[in-house]
């Protein structure tokens, strides 16, 4: 699909005369779905998770734990301004994302989360390992 950029005046621009139709070509890809960039970490006793969640409010920000799968949901929302500048290239991508996580061994009642400056840190301390149990088979 091939977007188009308007020029109001009807004339090319530098802008337009330097980068030419290549430019438009890969242009204002529909931004829908996008999914924040996520570190985990084994800290020994606790696993971290950080998730890079810039311009997002916290109350759009969703983290729940159910049946041992860690669910992060949230929304960037388009905060969209008329102008009568002309758009050559939108990159910040807007809309809902979902990020879960299988937890194994985790002290669900004890995981804490913190969001500041658009980066939430997870912090889920590990439980004891299960060992395994040799059965024994009777003949």
């Amino acid at each position: 699909m091939k977007h188009e950029l308007v020029n109001p005046n009807k004339q090319k621009s530098m802008f337009d005369l330097f980068f030419g139709d290549r430019f438009y070509d890969e242009l204002l890809t529909p931004a829908t779905n996008w999914t924040p960039a996520v570190d985990i970490v084994d800290k020994g006793e606790k696993y971290l998770i950080k998730a890079d969640l810039p311009g997002i409010d916290e109350k759009d920000i969703s983290l729940e734990v159910n049946d041992g799968v860690l669910t992060l949901r949230g929304e960037r929302k388009n905060e969209h301004e008329e102008s009568n500048d002309n758009v050559y290239r939108c990159e910040r991508t807007y809309g809902s994302f979902v990020r879960s996580f299988n937890l194994s061994e985790i002290k669900e009642e004890e995981i804490k989360a913190e969001y500041k400056n658009g980066l939430l840190t997870v912090e889920l301390p590990k439980a004891e390992e299960k060992k395994a149990k040799k059965i024994e088979i009777k003949h």
